[in-house]
């Protein structure tokens, strides 16, 4: 009898470990759901029960954490579609983040792109700045969107690392949901094979990855995420940041010189308070436009396996950088949604991609300035 008892046990604990363990979370008026573990018909009628239950009390927006799903079934992805629809005839929204590679493939296969690129910000209501910041030459509105953070992935070495010489280096694809900021070494291809003679500069937001092919004969191109038959994006090269965005801040310049680059990172770190955030930034900087995506932090604070370089003429900021250039359009300001502003960019032509620098010696700082512009941020938590 003991023995059958202790096996009994044993299979009890087993069970607890396959099964999909749930965390809830409010924050505001979002409900933040982690999942952990397998994601299979068991995992499915778990979490369909805690969203009826969330919805049963009157929740209506609900974000659900993939980070620790090691598993999905086909049951599972059924779930995940069963309330999403759910969710959307109440009015509310239903998205994922955090969604781990393979897990993220298999999503893309099914189809179910309408989870992957929700925009969250399309359900908020009260759009009401949190504060409004006043200095000498500028001004800027805080809008707090969410309690969330940004998870790095890195592949490879950091750009300033990798040589000239790339026939050899493994590629890895990079997937570019609006939930990933990515900036790196890649180019766009159906094959890694096809790639090797294209790569350059890469930046990719808002679901749309471009590039800039380092060969002077090449032109700069871009796919949109979920487009039937799309190229994917190969990577030598990337840092790739998987989340979503705590807050969104609107600027104008009062004078015309405008502001740097690191003069916007000192306020999103003021504002947020962390030692580093990666951001998304759409700005007018004299007849261009630009739309800026990567880290910045502070220097003695901030690690990042390498990617960062110093950002200012006292090298208190460090950072890592892309930028993609456009055709003169003035932007909107105020609060604005991450995916509608980058496709607004894309409908016009696609100029050069760069990786912006700020030399140390404040003779030579980069003419870069920006009039007017919004940017989303999040703290960056590297787990190593």
């Amino acid at each position: 009898m003991e023995f059958a008892e202790s096996i009994n046990a044993l299979n009890c604990e087993l069970q607890k470990e396959l099964a999909l363990r749930i965390t809830l979370a409010k924050g505001g008026k979002w409900l933040r759901i982690s999942l952990n573990g397998r994601f299979d018909i068991q995992g499915a009628a778990t979490l369909s029960e805690a969203v009826e239950k969330a919805l049963s009390n009157g929740q209506r927006f609900i974000e659900l954490d993939m980070s620790g799903v090691n598993y999905l079934s086909s049951a599972g992805i059924r779930a995940l579609l069963t309330n999403h629809r759910k969710i959307e005839r109440l009015k509310g929204a239903f998205y994922l983040t955090g969604v781990p590679e393979r897990v993220m493939r298999i999503l893309e296969m099914a189809g179910l792109y309408d989870l992957l690129s929700a925009d969250p910000l399309a359900a908020y209501d009260d759009h009401l700045p949190a504060a409004t910041i006043d200095l000498s030459d500028w001004k800027a509105q805080d809008f707090i969107l969410d309690s969330a953070i940004l998870v790095p992935r890195f592949i490879g070495e950091p750009c300033h690392r990798v040589s000239h010489d790339k026939s050899n280096i493994p590629c890895e694809v990079v997937a570019f949901p609006p939930s990933t900021v990515s900036v790196g070494i890649g180019a766009l291809g159906y094959e890694a094979a096809h790639c090797r003679d294209r790569f350059g500069l890469y930046i990719a937001a808002g679901g749309i990855a471009a590039y800039k092919p380092f060969a002077p004969d090449m032109s700069a191109d871009y796919v949109v995420y979920a487009e039937a038959y799309v190229p994917s994006l190969y990577a030598v090269s990337g840092l790739a940041m998987n989340g979503n965005f705590s807050h969104l801040i609107s600027f104008e310049c009062i004078k015309e010189h405008g502001v740097g680059l690191s003069d916007v990172a000192k306020m999103m770190l003021r504002i947020h308070g962390k030692p580093a955030v990666g951001f998304v930034l759409a700005a007018e900087c004299g007849n261009r436009v630009l739309l800026a995506c990567g880290v910045v932090g502070i220097s003695e604070r901030i690690e990042m396996r390498g990617w960062t370089n110093p950002l200012d003429d006292g090298a208190s900021l460090s950072g890592h950088t892309h930028a993609a250039f456009f055709p003169y359009q003035p932007l909107r300001l105020g609060f604005v949604k991450l995916k509608e502003t980058v496709a607004g960019l894309f409908e016009r032509d696609l100029l050069d991609i760069t990786h912006i620098e700020t030399p140390l010696d404040p003779a030579q700082l980069s003419p870069l300035r920006l009039l007017r512009g919004v940017a989303w941020f999040s703290e960056v938590i590297d787990r190593k």
